[in-house]
């Protein structure tokens, strides 16, 4: 999975979940990538959710519909 993440100032750190309440913290530079590895799973997530936070500690989650 690749998201683009863009901010008018900077950001601080972006991270992915399955569950919408465990997140993993994955690295770029506006670009982030991130292998996501479903078959450890009992169940397909229904969505992966995608939190950024900037520098001023504002957070804005996304959460693609998988399909």
């Amino acid at each position: 999975m690749t998201a683009e993440v863009t901010d008018d100032g900077d950001i601080d750190k972006v991270e992915i979940s399955t569950d919408g309440e465990t997140y993993t913290r994955i690295y770029g530079n506006r670009l982030y990538t991130h292998n996501i590895t479903l078959s450890n799973l009992d169940e397909l997530p229904e969505k992966i959710y995608i939190r950024a936070t900037d520098k001023s500690e504002n957070v804005k989650t996304l959460s693609p519909t998988i399909s």
